[in-house]
C-alpha cells in the first residue's frame, strides 16, 4: 500500500509540470464526494476526491471508505477526458457564454484503485458459504486486498452554479493480492462498476 501512495504523491507534485507549457490556461481545482459499487468482492464504497482540472483533462484523487466497516481502506486515481458538451474550460478560456443549468458533458474514464485488507461484503460472504459448504472457514472475518483498474463513460450534468451531479459505469479487471485459496471466486477477473455523486467546481463562471 505505501508503493501505491507514493505514486499518487509522484502525480500530484508532478500536476504543476503539467501546467507550464500553456500558461494561459490556469488549472482548476476542486472537491467532490460519490459512491459507486464494484463486483470485487468488496461491494460499495465512499469516496470524497480532489479534483484537478485542466482543459479537457480531469484527475481526481482521494480515499476509498468502506460501506460495510466504514473504515478508510484504501485509495482511488481517476482520470476524465471529455469527449462532448460544455465544460468549464472551454467557457473559462475561449470567452464562451457562461452555460446554464442542465449543461452536460460526456467524458471517457479511467482509474485504479487499491483497497487494503477489506472485508468482503454481504453478497459475497453468503455466496462463498454456499458454494463452499464444507469448507470450514467465517468468510465475514477474511481480509483481501485488491488492486482493481477500469474505464468507463462518465455523465455530467450541471445543476447550478459551480455543483454538478456525475454518473459513470464501466468495466475493470481486478486481483486480490491476498487470497485464500479456498475461495469459490477466482483471484483475479473482470467486473463491472457504476457510481453517482456530487463535484465542484463543475462550470466556472466568466469573471
Amino acid at each position: 500500500m505505501k508503493q501505491f501512495f507514493s505514486l499518487i504523491l509522484f502525480i500530484c507534485f508532478s500536476l504543476p509540470l503539467f501546467c507550464q507549457e500553456t500558461k494561459s490556461e490556469k488549472p482548476i481545482w476542486g472537491g467532490g464526494i460519490e459512491m459507486f459499487y464494484s463486483a470485487n468482492a468488496h461491494g460499495a464504497f465512499y469516496s470524497g476526491h480532489l479534483s484537478f482540472n485542466h482543459s479537457k483533462h480531469h484527475l481526481k484523487i482521494g480515499p476509498l471508505v468502506h460501506k460495510r466497516s466504514l473504515k478508510v481502506s484504501g485509495a482511488k486515481l481517476a482520470y476524465s477526458y471529455i469527449l462532448a458538451g460544455m465544460d468549464a474550460e472551454e467557457m473559462l478560456h475561449a470567452n464562451f457564454r457562461e452555460s446554464s443549468n442542465g449543461s452536460w458533458r460526456v467524458s471517457l474514464m479511467a482509474f485504479i484503485q487499491y483497497i487494503d485488507k477489506t472485508q468482503m461484503n454481504y453478497k459475497r460472504v453468503v455466496e462463498e458459504e454456499l458454494l463452499n459448504p464444507d469448507i470450514k472457514q467465517d468468510w465475514n472475518k477474511v481480509l483481501l486486498s485488491t488492486l482493481e483498474g477500469g474505464l468507463g463513460a462518465e455523465l455530467d450534468v450541471k445543476v447550478f452554479n459551480y455543483v454538478q451531479l456525475r454518473t459513470y459505469v464501466g468495466v475493470s479487471v481486478y486481483s486480490h493480492l491476498s487470497y485464500p485459496s479456498v475461495m469459490y471466486h477466482e483471484k483475479t477477473a473482470a467486473a463491472f462498476i457504476f457510481g453517482a455523486g456530487v463535484n465542484a467546481p463543475s462550470f466556472k463562471k466568466n469573471k
